[in-house]
């Protein structure tokens, strides 16, 4: 991280408290990472959706939960072999932001969960009309 701070002309402390959380990018930060990364997506970039890197098909569900779950694996394995505090340090907050992002993944999971339980509260109800229509009776 510390080369890529460098890299787009941004202090190595100022990055890392943007990625925590504490402020926000400016517009010329981002038109920097955009000079210096020409594959990363504006939209993805500026807007936070769609995907990362330009011209590359939008990952299936399954895609993203896999590179998730690789991601963590991999930063687990690098925390261990660190010896650098600055090092550990931003592997505790990638893991963190990974951690996040798991916890999103899981929310949404579950809302879809209740969703179709709805659904399927809906379509038994339909069901139950359709039967009584036809015989006249409710059915089971």
């Amino acid at each position: 991280m510390a080369e890529f701070a460098r890299m787009i002309e941004q202090s190595y402390d100022s990055l890392y408290r943007m990625l925590r959380g504490d402020g926000k990018p400016t517009d010329l930060l981002l038109s920097k990472v955009m000079q210096h990364c020409p594959a990363v997506s504006s939209r993805w970039l500026f807007l936070g959706f769609g995907p990362m890197l330009r011209d590359m098909p939008e990952p299936s569900e399954e895609e993203s939960k896999e590179e998730l779950y690789r991601q963590a694996d991999q930063l687990l394995q690098e925390a261990h072999s660190e010896q650098n505090q600055d090092a550990q340090l931003e592997l505790a907050h990638e893991m963190t932001i990974i951690a996040a992002m798991l916890r999103d993944e899981i929310e949404t999971l579950k809302n879809d969960k209740i969703s179709l339980q709805q659904q399927l509260i809906d379509l038994q109800k339909e069901l139950n009309i359709c039967y009584k229509a036809r015989f006249g009776k409710k059915g089971e």
